[in-house]
């Protein structure tokens, strides 16, 4: 009898905890993420309750993902999404007038 040879999904490393990419750079990381935790398309979209082409589309960079995609995915990596408030830019204090 042969023994079972696939690796076990490795969990995430630290560095994935620290922060989360943003803009391009999403894509590119959730499919490292996702090769490393072994899951191919299909198990991944199951995982996070989207389309295997949507999933697809989003690592190609052919569709941005919403804000709630986003939180999918990385749920289904073992992640947490946090969204955190903008600053809002302190009030610029009126011009003088030239005289």
């Amino acid at each position: 009898m042969k023994a079972n040879t696939t690796p076990a999904p490795a969990s995430p490393a630290q560095p994935y905890h620290d922060q989360l990419p943003t803009g391009a750079n999403f894509a590119r990381w959730i499919r490292r993420l996702r090769k490393r935790l072994w899951f191919t398309l299909d198990a991944f979209a199951k995982a996070a309750h989207v389309s295997r082409t949507m999933i697809y589309y989003v690592e190609h960079r052919k569709r941005r993902p919403t804000l709630d995609m986003a939180a999918r995915l990385s749920r289904a990596c073992g992640l947490e999404l946090r969204v955190m408030p903008l600053r809002r830019r302190a009030p610029r204090p009126p011009r003088r007038s030239a005289r």
